[in-house]
């Protein structure tokens, strides 16, 4: 096991850097800007666009030629205005599945509490079909223990609250609101083939699209949660990877947006999140290529520098 490293002070982290062949050309600046967002943050999230492997061993690294501490100020901060222009368009895609969603399963299932009968779901054989064996019994109880929680009050929202104890009951449409994008991914995918169709039809209708499949809902599922957790974390985001094989890339966010949003929304974000955030980069090509190519992005959706 290595050693645990001991506490360095911001120009102790400073004088690392130096040594390792970053250019400083305003201390005070990076002091400060080490102080605000940490010194793992800023350099170790994203020294690996920026070493040397040549010249870095297992016990020392360094920095290519020219690496400037303005390099990581830069792609730290546009990762950081990213995730903050993407969010909002993640939540709006997930307010639009998860209105259609909830809509078309109490448009065929009008009982109040439809949503805690296993009755009411797909069945194993038709789902074990695309999702393997033994996996149907264990996903559909997890799903109707965390419905059944938030129906009986167990996050102690005052609007359930209210509803359950005028009422004595809880419809799904009550509780949409405190399902988690990842809930809302498990019911859909649970649906029953119609439920899936009419939900799709909805966020067609609603996105001003021809039209969405339930295939291409799965999908915007299985890229819009993941990147939806990566922004709530504030984690590295644009160069993640997600997907059970660690495939999909920011590019596949962008084209599950478009499905979801509707053509002006989605201008806007490729405009505003995308576009606007990466033109501080164009000052310095090489690393605006860099970032790009690691987004994955074609350069169609790219402004002129």
């Amino acid at each position: 096991m290595d050693r645990e490293k001991p506490f360095k002070s911001i120009d102790e982290q400073l004088a690392i850097l130096k040594s390792r062949g970053v250019t400083i050309s305003d201390e005070e600046e990076a002091r400060n800007y080490l102080l605000s967002y940490n010194y793992y943050t800023v350099i170790n999230g994203y020294k690996r666009f920026f070493l040397d492997h040549d010249k870095s061993n297992k016990t020392q690294e360094f920095y290519r030629n020219g690496t400037t501490f303005k390099h990581f100020y830069l792609v730290h901060s546009f990762d950081r205005m990213l995730r903050t222009m993407t969010v909002a368009s993640v939540l709006q895609a997930e307010n639009r599945m998860k209105t259609a969603t909830i809509y078309a399963f109490c448009q065929q299932h009008k009982e109040s509490d439809a949503y805690l009968d296993p009755a009411n779901y797909i069945s194993k054989a038709e789902y074990e079909r695309t999702h393997g064996s033994g996996s149907y019994t264990s996903n559909l109880i997890r799903l109707l223990s965390v419905l059944q929680n938030l129906r009986n009050g167990k996050q102690k929202t005052e609007y359930v609250e209210h509803y359950r104890k005028k009422y004595g009951n809880v419809p799904l449409w009550v509780l949409s609101n405190c399902l988690t994008f990842g809930n809302l991914s498990a019911f859909y995918d649970l649906q029953s083939r119609s439920i899936q169709n009419s939900a799709a039809k909805y966020v067609a209708q609603s996105a001003l699209r021809e039209k969405v499949t339930p295939e291409q809902m799965k999908q915007c599922f299985r890229v819009l949660v993941p990147f939806r957790n990566i922004c709530a974390h504030n984690e590295r985001l644009f160069c993640a990877r997600v997907g059970r094989r660690g495939d999909l890339n920011f590019a596949d966010l962008i084209a599950a947006l478009e499905i979801i949003l509707s053509p002006e929304e989605h201008r806007l974000f490729v405009e505003i999140a995308l576009n606007g955030t990466l033109h501080p980069l164009q000052q310095m090509p090489e690393l605006h290529a860099a970032v790009t190519h690691e987004m994955g992005i074609n350069s169609s959706l790219l402004c002129n520098p």
